[in-house]
């Protein structure tokens, strides 16, 4: 290959450069240019800088596909203590202390009888919304906050990991207590933080809120959130 073509490459390169800097980076005088151009013109534009604008729109196309929003079904009726929240394409739940103890009343495995509306109502509720599995207890611990957590069907056979925070901030991995072998549905699961009970007493509002990410067995708590983030569940 001659000098005198490898200059004559890099001269275009360089003059197509250039071109695309004004596409990326347009004046005023660029955009009603490009404005009155007809759309064969935009095409060789653009293929002179290089640019494939059918691949690219191909491209963009499937990435906004992939990544599409799910639409979530209606969710179910709860009581005052509990709320569904959207976040991110996935459903929430949000519990006072309130929603807790109807979490326990209507989802442990020994519910008096005296709740057997919540039996029958809740857990049919939760799952419905895909989330298999209900937070029955909160209580500071040394060193943090232990949970009690109850699989409304058979429990994963292996551990879920756990991703938690407290107020919006990013807590160390949380540790099952004792994973049971499956069969067994209700777990104990910690949290190491500095949340104490006098705070957890003192607390007005949700205490915690939770998502249950199936495709990669993984269970989402925030501890004390902050504000709703609701859009729309």
């Amino acid at each position: 290959m001659s000098k005198h073509h490898d200059r004559n490459k890099m001269l275009n390169q360089i003059l197509h450069a250039e071109r695309l800097q004004q596409l990326l980076a347009p004046t005023e005088a660029d955009l009603a240019e490009v404005e009155a151009m007809s759309e064969a013109e935009l095409d060789e534009e653009l293929a002179a800088a290089g640019i494939d604008y059918a691949a690219f729109a191909a491209r963009l196309q499937q990435t906004l596909a992939n990544h599409e929003t799910p639409t979530l079904t209606p969710a179910p009726a709860l009581p005052a203590g509990l709320a569904w929240l959207q976040r991110r394409g996935r459903r929430w739940l949000q519990a006072t202390f309130e929603g807790l103890e109807d979490l326990r009343r209507g989802c442990a495995p020994m519910a008096p009888v005296l709740d057997a509306g919540l039996r029958e109502t809740l857990p049919a509720a939760l799952q419905a919304a895909s989330l298999p599995v209900a937070v029955l207890s909160l209580h500071a611990v040394t060193g943090g906050v232990r949970l009690a957590v109850r699989w409304l069907a058979g429990a994963p056979d292996t551990a879920p990991a756990v991703d938690a925070r407290l107020r919006g901030m990013r807590l160390p991995p949380a540790g099952w207590l004792d994973w049971h072998a499956p069969g067994q549905r209700t777990q104990a699961l910690f949290i190491g933080c500095t949340l104490d009970a006098a705070t957890l007493e003192q607390h007005d509002g949700p205490v915690l809120r939770y998502a249950w990410e199936a495709a990669t067995g993984r269970l989402e708590i925030e501890l004390l959130p902050d504000g709703d983030e609701d859009d729309g569940a």
